[in-house]
């Protein structure tokens, strides 16, 4: 073979094996360039970042492959999406001790209905029970123990987000002064044998005289007790008149007066505040449609729509505030007096016991007789036990003042009892449009 054939070959042979090392090099070791045109220019989330690494994927579309040697690719399992629940919106999180983050109704800040098997609050179980009054003393000073008398158990404070009462003290109806005496207000085990409490074990009492009935300790038969009550006031806004009275028998002046003022903070998961009340009065019926009146009144701020203009959130069927005048005065001798008929459903009977059964001295008939009445005449009367509802907003700070007081003078006394404050929670129907009091029947 001449020299020009030996080289011929010999490039021949060169260039098959150029074209066999280009072949297998493009096989194992696939440049960006050989990537499809679909993705080119996008942002990869998985880069290749050795020899053998894969480098066809998409940023939109995790790989479904692991490699795990070079040129070889196993399957892997695919991982599913699952979408994580929002939270609650609340106002808590996990980390302030939310247990359930997906549900509003369940939070620190919520109040734990006794006996439904959930942990509204987050404290670790179940409520047991929401009463706290089982042993409280009759004539405990402390107002922060009436607040117990009448269910509202939990303490907070003003920068805690659980609810609870935050501040309670002794007042008069206007806020600004002191009662006159101690005797005023007690925490009863019962106000006689038809007025037992609405729940727990005591229930709290209010008096423009001796807030006792006969047999418990303090009890007075003075249906005039006073403790009259320096610089007092009545309430901003208030209105003495009533609907059934003329305008000139409106209360116009506060002599004996006490008040206890609750600052609560509502839970999370309720939607209204309802308590239980009874009035009991003396003035009965002597002093109907006069300017001596007795009053008994629930002042709520922040207002409550449909509220009175002093923020009062319990009167009668004509929206008048409590009084002898009011129209649920229901326990009581039937009879005409100041042109107004008193038909009294409830009798008289649930009066026994309670002190505004026996009442005859320093009466003074409608007529102006003053002395002593005959023995088959009765005196006093009393509502039935009420139920009061108003609504609030979840986790609102408001302030309750629960007041009674004597106006023009000291003659003849009247009381309220108050007991069972509880809650209207978010997955009960609506509470009612504006403030609402009902009577419930005696048993």
């Amino acid at each position: 073979m001449n020299t020009r054939s030996k080289l011929s070959a010999l490039l021949t042979v060169l260039g098959l094996w150029s074209e066999a090392c280009t072949a297998n090099d493009a096989a194992s070791n696939p440049t960006r360039a050989t990537r499809p045109a679909a993705i080119a220019g996008a942002h990869a989330i998985n880069e290749p970042t050795a020899a053998g690494a894969p480098s066809t994927f998409s940023s939109m579309v995790p790989t479904t492959t692991t490699p795990t040697q070079a040129g070889a690719a196993a399957s892997a399992p695919v991982v599913p999406d699952i979408p994580m629940a929002p939270p609650d919106m609340d106002g808590f999180t996990p980390l302030e001790g939310d247990c359930d983050d997906t549900s509003p109704l369940v939070n620190p800040g919520a109040f734990d209905i006794p006996g439904n098997g959930i942990d509204e609050d987050c404290q670790g179980g179940d409520a047991a029970s929401d009463s706290c009054d089982d042993m409280l003393d009759l004539a405990a000073s402390d107002p922060l123990i009436a607040a117990r008398a009448i269910e509202l158990c939990q303490m907070t404070t003003e920068s805690a987000k659980s609810w609870g009462v935050i501040s309670a003290r002794w007042t008069t109806p206007d806020g600004r002064g002191q009662p006159g005496s101690a005797l005023m207000h007690g925490i009863l085990p019962s106000f006689g044998p038809a007025f037992m409490p609405r729940g727990g074990k005591r229930l709290l009492a209010l008096s423009s005289g001796v807030a006792r009935a006969p047999g418990q300790a303090g009890f007075t038969k003075d249906c005039s007790d006073s403790f009259p009550v320096d610089e007092a006031h009545l309430p901003q806004g208030f209105d003495g008149a009533s609907s059934s009275c003329e305008l000139s028998d409106a209360a116009t002046s506060v002599v004996d007066a006490v008040a206890l003022e609750v600052r609560v903070r509502m839970p999370t998961n309720v939607t209204a505040l309802g308590f239980d009340s009874a009035f009991f009065t003396d003035e009965y019926p002597a002093y109907i449609c006069t300017p001596y009146n007795d009053f008994f009144q629930v002042l709520v701020q922040p207002k409550r729509i449909g509220g009175t203009a002093d923020g009062n959130v319990v009167f009668d069927r004509d929206d008048n505030a409590v009084s002898v005048n009011n129209s649920l005065l229901g326990v009581c001798e039937p009879g005409r007096h100041a042109d107004k008929d008193f038909t009294c459903p409830l009798g008289f009977t649930p009066l026994s016991g309670t002190g505004f059964d026996d009442c005859r001295d320093s009466l003074v008939s409608p007529s102006g007789f003053s002395g002593i009445f005959d023995d088959d005449e009765a005196y006093g009367a009393s509502t039935g036990w009420l139920n009061t509802e108003f609504a609030v907003s979840p986790g609102e700070v408001i302030t309750l003042r629960f007041a009674i007081w004597d106006s023009g003078d000291s003659s003849l006394d009247s009381l309220a009892i108050i007991d069972h404050m509880r809650f209207r929670m978010r997955d009960a129907p609506p509470p009612p449009e504006k403030p609402m009091t009902i009577p419930i029947e005696l048993k």
